[in-house]
């Protein structure tokens, strides 16, 4: 996890962990960050579907037991790798004198420079750096970080992390096997079709001829019928529109 990102014990099941920098919780599942403000508010919106649930006295007296801070920090720039955030480990720096955007993807830096720097020429090449944010809202502006030493590491315990609540949860909903045990007992499949009582009576040797495939001699007929039927729609592809065929190979045609 990181040597400054710490499991609460009221609130690790839930998958938020408290950053001691700068007194932060930490969402795991959606590897942003939290304050004491926040953090309700974002369970409730983002993981309300969830089926562990998080009371709010629950919550605050996490926080407070932690001293969670109530805003986020601010001027965040070139500092170790806050835990637990997600990394962008190619990024974009702004190559412009005493700017210090930060952006994912090169459309963006185009858009930024167009915006801000009009009158200087867009690079061939980008400055490449490691970044994070804050969370995906109001804090989402990248900043630099320095290159973490055990980022591979820390993405394996998330992820550690991770597949212990869902074996929590499927403990907690784990479905009774309704097969019986005995392959002589009767299935709620069978007992639902009525199976049984249509076959009673009958031999198994006669049950086993009704789905077993025709013989030679039986329905002569049915074979040239099934490749007269064939040949007959195999002919309507060259009559049938392009579209048309493309939507039923497709819903989209693009992809055709």
């Amino acid at each position: 996890m990181g040597d400054t990102l710490h499991a609460s014990e009221l609130l690790s099941e839930f998958g938020l962990h408290f950053e001691s920098t700068y007194r932060l919780l930490v969402c795991l599942d959606c590897e942003v960050a939290l304050t004491s403000q926040s953090a309700a508010t974002h369970f409730r919106n983002i993981h309300h579907d969830s089926r562990l649930k998080i009371s709010k006295p629950q919550l605050d007296a996490a926080c407070a037991q932690l001293d969670v801070s109530t805003q986020m920090p601010t001027d965040l720039w070139a500092i170790p790798a806050i835990p637990g955030l997600r990394m962008f480990t190619d990024a974009l720096l702004c190559g412009v004198q005493g700017c210090c955007k930060v952006y994912s993807t090169q459309l963006s830096m185009c858009k930024h420079y167009r915006d801000e720097h009009p009158s200087t020429p867009i690079p061939a090449n980008w400055t490449v750096v490691f970044a994070q944010r804050l969370d995906n809202g109001s804090h989402n502006r990248l900043f630099k970080v320095e290159p973490p030493s055990s980022s591979s590491l820390e993405a394996h315990a998330g992820k550690d992390w991770v597949m212990q609540l869902y074996e929590t949860i499927d403990n907690l909903t784990q479905v009774p096997n309704l097969a019986p045990n005995d392959p002589r007992s009767l299935t709620p499949w069978l007992r639902s079709t009525g199976w049984p009582s249509h076959v009673l009576g009958h031999t198994k040797s006669h049950l086993r001829r009704l789905v077993s495939y025709p013989l030679d001699s039986e329905f002569p007929w049915l074979r040239p019928a099934m490749l007269a039927l064939y040949e007959r729609s195999a002919s309507l592809i060259e009559g049938t529109p392009v579209l048309a065929l493309q939507k039923l190979n497709t819903p989209d045609p693009q992809k055709t």
